[in-house]
């Protein structure tokens, strides 16, 4: 057990990477899930019919306002970047997988409470969601050396590729098979994960 912690020691720039590329799959793949929920159950889609299964009822302002609260608080990013920059980006990321999985964690809750706090907080959870990458080119700039930096670029805009493209089946798979609310679930705690392990 001492050797196999000894390798991970001498190599952590290479698990601060798996773990880097994680966090980005991670997030990339969970952005989809208020969409996703709003499809499997969470709203319904007629409010006169008795027979709708859906949860809540919603006029289509409210809805779009859910949809791009997250991509609003996202195009906001400069400001926990400049942060992140003042401080430390790996504290910053810590914080942003942290509250995130927490809002994401708590969303279910949070919709049969208030849809407009909701909505504040998939906004701040996208603002949050805003250091990710710009954290990642910082992480490549000090960690990486000569051709290391290229590689490791072309990975993480692969990654978050692959995140988009992974995120609606696997969250429609779960939605399916569980409920809406079981994706938020999964992604909360999978974000948990990612600040306790960076």
């Amino acid at each position: 057990m001492n050797k196999f912690w000894g390798y991970l020691m001498t190599h952590k720039r290479y698990v601060a990477f798996v773990l880097m590329l994680s966090g980005v799959l991670t997030e990339q793949s969970s952005r989809v899930a208020i969409s996703l929920a709003m499809i499997g159950g969470m709203i319904k889609k007629d409010c006169t019919d008795p027979n709708d299964a859906g949860e809540f009822c919603m006029s289509e302002k409210m809805k779009a306002l859910l949809l791009g609260a997250y991509f609003y608080g996202y195009a906001l990013q400069i400001i926990p970047t400049t942060v992140a920059r003042r401080t430390s980006f790996t504290v910053m990321l810590k914080i942003s997988f942290f509250v995130g999985g927490l809002i994401q964690f708590l969303m279910p809750i949070v919709i049969k409470l208030s849809v407009p706090l909701a909505v504040v907080l998939q906004a701040c959870r996208g603002l949050l969601a805003g250091v990710i990458m710009p954290n990642n080119m910082e992480f490549a700039r000090k960690w990486t050396f000569g051709r290391e930096t290229k590689v490791y670029i072309s990975i993480v805009g692969s990654i978050s590729l692959i995140g988009i493209g992974f995120g609606p089946m696997v969250a429609g798979f779960i939605t399916t098979r569980f409920g809406w609310k079981s994706f938020f679930y999964v992604s909360g705690s999978s974000y948990i994960l990612m600040s306790i392990l960076l």
